[in-house]
């Protein structure tokens, strides 16, 4: 990775603002919550597919439908799945700038002898690139070709996940105890894990066996992993919003919002900026965040919980100390779309 601290304080802090996109990408997504605390009943309105849909679907809203979400993957499915992050990030006195990576991995369910199923991830990949040019981190190397298998009960839950001792090891052979240190929110297996099992829990979890009503909407809690391994706790609205036809499943159309408070938010900005320095060579600046909000869009089968499109939004609102400007408002906005492509 290039030492961004040898282009000047300046442009030193720039280039730390925009490679946080890569500390936010592999966090898991605001979602479910699980145990609603307000439910209303609305009656929502007709809207597009998010773009990630090759064909999009026609939504349905048979208004008060009470349905069953079942955790029941067929075994033996395989699909590889595509997640392109586009962050954008504006500062006043450095203008903005665009990063975008784009991470593939293939994703198979296996039944298992003792019940419940097998899934394993492998990493096949991933590319960024910032302001059109490449960017070459550590970590993709380290991730590539790494099976994590989860071992998950019939209820859609994880008791087990393994593999990420291998990113550690091939760190451990290549790099010394600065850089480890450095890498320590990237590597460590404890940490990576976490990651993966709150990611599942708001996608799979939350959802499995639930019954709900279209045209509800929820109201409860959720979880974040944030860049250091610490956890974020924090409110989301849930609405069931709708029946869609996914090639010939059916499929139910989840929308998710969320503001986190501005002392939640600020605990984000300092966890990125402080990570993001680190694996760079720099002093963590001083921050403050004003408010941190963001939504989901999922549209999954009712009998198996197969995700067939996903895109996130989030939006951070921070100050951020910079040498000869000084504390300066800083936007960051992201979108993560996520594909689901034929298995390799």
């Amino acid at each position: 990775m290039n030492d961004p601290s040898s282009r000047g304080p300046v442009l030193g802090v720039a280039a730390l603002f925009v490679t946080l996109s890569a500390c936010t990408g592999g966090g898991s997504p605001p979602a479910g919550g699980e145990a609603p605390t307000t439910t209303t009943t609305t009656t929502p309105t007709t809207s597009t597919a998010p773009t990630t849909s090759t064909a999009p679907s026609t939504r349905t809203v048979p208004s008060g439908e009470e349905l069953l979400l079942r955790f029941s993957p067929e075994p033996g499915t395989r699909y590889v799945e595509e997640v392109t992050q586009t962050s954008m990030r504006t500062a006043r006195g450095i203008g903005e700038q665009r990063f975008v990576s784009t991470a593939r991995s293939e994703w198979s369910f296996d039944a298992a002898p003792e019940g419940g199923y097998r899934v394993t991830k492998r990493h096949l990949g991933q590319t960024a690139n910032r302001d059109g040019e490449d960017f070459e981190s550590p970590v993709f190397d380290l991730l590539k070709d790494v099976r994590v298998e989860f071992v998950v009960d019939e209820t859609g839950r994880i008791q087990d996940i393994q593999g990420f001792d291998e990113v550690k090891a091939r760190a451990e052979e290549q790099y010394g105890s600065e850089m480890l240190s450095a890498l320590r929110s990237h590597i460590d297996p404890v940490i990576l894990s976490a990651r993966e099992s709150a990611e599942w829990k708001v996608r799979v979890t939350d959802f499995a066996g639930r019954r709900v009503r279209v045209g509800e909407i929820l109201e409860g809690p959720a979880s974040e992993a944030l860049p250091d391994g610490e956890m974020l706790d924090y409110t989301v609205a849930t609405e069931f919003a709708g029946i869609e036809d996914c090639g010939g499943k059916r499929c139910l159309r989840i929308e998710q919002t969320f503001t986190v408070d501005t002392e939640e938010a600020h605990a984000i900005a300092e966890s990125m900026t402080a990570q993001a320095a680190g694996g760079m060579g720099l002093d963590a600046p001083s921050s403050e965040a004003r408010s941190f909000t963001g939504g989901t869009s999922r549209l999954i089968e009712l009998d198996t919980m197969r995700i067939h499109e996903e895109v996130r939004r989030r939006r951070l609102e921070m100050n951020g100390q910079i040498p000869g400007f000084g504390m300066i408002p800083m936007v960051m906005e992201e979108t993560t779309e996520y594909r689901f492509l034929p298995p390799t």
